[in-house]
């Protein structure tokens, strides 16, 4: 149960879904304790989720994220028109979803173009910074807003866009869909080695219940069926392994960005990225430790299947 309950404490923390980061809660400090907890994982988890693709709470999820990545010193109308939509209804957050955003984001566009004409103007290395990024960036949504950045016609305020907000906004959107693939990853893996397992029992107990001359026979079905208990249980220690070199590479690029952006004293649009840069190296460390821990726990699955397989 130890793992579950972290599983569950995780989602109430970090899934980008607030019916789900809701339902993980309620579980997590539930005083029915683990029955709670079981329940939420069985079919609690997936109500939420069906929740959450319902419109309003879609729209408040998409305006608590923007509210979170565009910072009222650099975005101030987005920020404005997020948190009037996280505090408003399910009326202001379908208009902000629809219109509103897209309206806040051009006036602050034309004040970024009117600053990067009186106190900035972006060098030739900040451009091929951007560059980079849409070339080999880790995050498949931030190397398209790099890319868009830089399409036939952009100007030094497209790249001062990109650098103030659409880079983080779309960093933490590239963060969100890596949680919420590796949530429900997590979920179908556990679904199958259950199965498995059962599998397994249902083939131990037919081998007990056996006659003398079928004995063998039915030990080789559980053997069979824990064998491949442990078999999906070591698939699965390796996809998290990787996963955790996937968020460890993630980091690192982040304390490199955070280092870059503090050592450009003179650029306020660099400036502005060394406290979200050092954040984004904080959550995917997070990630990289979780990752590690649920590679241990699935090797210790696939040990204990192993050794009834071989008992």
């Amino acid at each position: 149960m130890a793992n579950d309950s972290a599983r569950v404490r995780r989602d109430s923390r970090y899934d980008p879904r607030s019916a789900v980061r809701t339902s993980a809660l309620a579980a997590w400090i539930s005083e029915h304790g683990d029955t709670a907890i079981v329940q939420y994982l069985s079919s609690g988890k997936a109500a939420a989720i069906e929740r959450a693709k319902v419109g309003g709470q879609r729209n408040l999820d998409f305006a608590r994220r923007v509210m979170q990545t565009h910072l009222p010193e650099y975005s101030p109308n987005v920020h404005a028109a997020a948190k009037t939509a996280v505090n408003g209804g399910d009326v202001e957050r379908e208009h902000f979803a629809r219109t509103g955003y897209a309206a806040a984001k051009e006036l602050d566009q034309r004040r970024h173009r009117d600053q990067v004409a009186k106190d900035e103007q972006m060098t030739a290395a900040d451009r091929e910074f951007v560059r980079q990024r849409a070339l080999s960036d880790p995050g498949a949504q931030v190397r398209a807003a790099a890319e868009w950045a830089l399409r036939t016609g952009s100007t030094d305020a497209d790249i001062v866009e990109f650098l103030r907000f659409d880079w983080i906004s779309a960093a933490a959107l590239d963060r969100d869909t890596y949680r919420v693939t590796g949530a429900e990853r997590d979920a179908q893996t556990h679904r199958q080695l259950a199965e498995l397992v059962t599998a397994a029992r249902a083939a131990e107990a037919a081998e007990a219940a056996a006659s003398e001359e079928m004995r063998e026979q039915a030990k080789a079905v559980t053997k069979r069926a824990w064998g491949a208990a442990a078999e999906a249980a070591k698939r699965t220690e390796a996809a998290w392994l990787a996963e955790a070199e996937r968020s460890a590479e993630q980091a690192r690029h982040w304390q490199n960005i955070a280092a870059h952006a503090a050592a450009q004293l003179e650029s306020p649009t660099w400036k502005s990225l060394a406290s979200p840069a050092r954040a984004n190296q904080r959550g995917w460390t997070d990630d990289q430790s979780w990752a590690g821990e649920q590679s241990r726990y699935w090797a210790g699955q696939a040990a204990e299947a192993t050794a009834k397989q071989n008992r």
